[in-house]
């Protein structure tokens, strides 16, 4: 199996992302609704899906289906994923980088 791809080389990839959002939170002791505060959060990743209701990015691209497991599945495939409901997320940003597909 070889593996190797130049720098650069044009070969279709997922967006690379970096997610704002917020987080639930929950307090079981003697704090008020002024004292209970939002966290914002941040993720990065690759999008791997979006629509209304949920965003999904992965932390680790295979580009040769090293498992052997997605033969029929479209490359790179994506795994470690981190799903979102959507009415957390604040912001989507894409990631852009000098390195060049296959990164970005």
């Amino acid at each position: 199996m070889d593996s190797s791809r130049p720098i650069g080389a044009k070969e279709e990839t997922k967006k690379l992302v970096l997610i704002e959002w917020v987080d639930i939170i929950s307090d079981d002791g003697w704090v008020t609704a002024e004292d209970c505060h939002l966290p914002t959060f941040y993720s990065v990743g690759w999008l791997e899906y979006q629509d209304d209701k949920v965003l999904k990015i992965c932390n680790t691209l295979d580009f040769d289906d090293a498992l052997e497991e997605h033969k029929k599945k479209e490359k790179p495939i994506g795994y470690a994923v981190t799903c979102f409901p959507m009415g957390c997320v604040t912001k989507v940003t894409e990631v852009k980088s000098s390195l060049g597909s296959p990164f970005v």
